[in-house]
């Protein structure tokens, strides 16, 4: 099955197969919040997965309380059959993809390996950094960019408009990215959620 979807997803124009990766991708990753929570409790204690959520867990809960209230509201309000039954099949698939927004950032965690280091974002965005080329890591916070950005080498993946913590690498390596982006990267800048506190395991 994965065989048939890597090859539709290649055939689409970059936007369109981005797209349904990330909308086959928060499911998935609900699915997985379900079935492997002993796997990302263990690294976590480990500390060897690390969060970036904080900012946005918040604002997704209120989307969803929304959701929620307007499921209730066409239950109560829309007469029309036909329109309610559209508007409510809209409103439970609104819930279930900020179900699966929410999760697919927790299952896919920064992780500290041996050998490397994997900053993600959600299920879009993943960039493995062996640990050999990374010249340096530090706290920088900074407020340029409120979507994922490659610009001259320098890959962005603010939460929230921020982000503060930047890796710089000795050489640059090569990364395909959604959106059709593509480009070699010398500087990763990403969350971390309390980062005085966890900026220690990534140097």
């Amino acid at each position: 099955m994965k065989k048939v979807y890597d090859i539709v997803n290649k055939r689409l124009p970059p936007k369109l197969a981005t797209i349904l990766d990330f909308e086959m991708g928060t499911y998935v990753s609900f699915i997985k919040l379900l079935t492997k929570r002993s796997e990302l409790a263990n690294l976590h204690s480990q500390k060897k997965a690390f969060t970036y959520s904080e900012l946005q867990s918040g604002m997704l809960w209120m989307f969803q309380f929304a959701s929620l209230a307007e499921i209730v509201a066409i239950e109560l309000l829309v007469s029309n059959e036909t329109l309610k039954l559209v508007l409510l099949v809209l409103g439970i698939w609104s819930v279930f993809l900020i179900l699966g927004l929410w999760a697919s950032f927790k299952v896919n965690p920064h992780l500290v390996e041996d050998h490397s280091i994997t900053i993600q974002q959600g299920s879009l965005y993943k960039i493995a950094i062996p640990k050999t080329l990374i010249q340096s890591v530090s706290e920088v916070t900074t407020r340029d960019f409120s979507k994922c950005k490659l610009i001259n080498g320098e890959l962005h993946l603010p939460v929230m408009n921020e982000t503060n913590m930047k890796i710089s690498l000795s050489s640059p390596i090569p990364c395909d990215l959604p959106w059709g982006m593509s480009g070699e990267v010398n500087e990763v800048y990403f969350y971390l959620d309390k980062a005085k506190e966890n900026n220690k395991y990534f140097k």
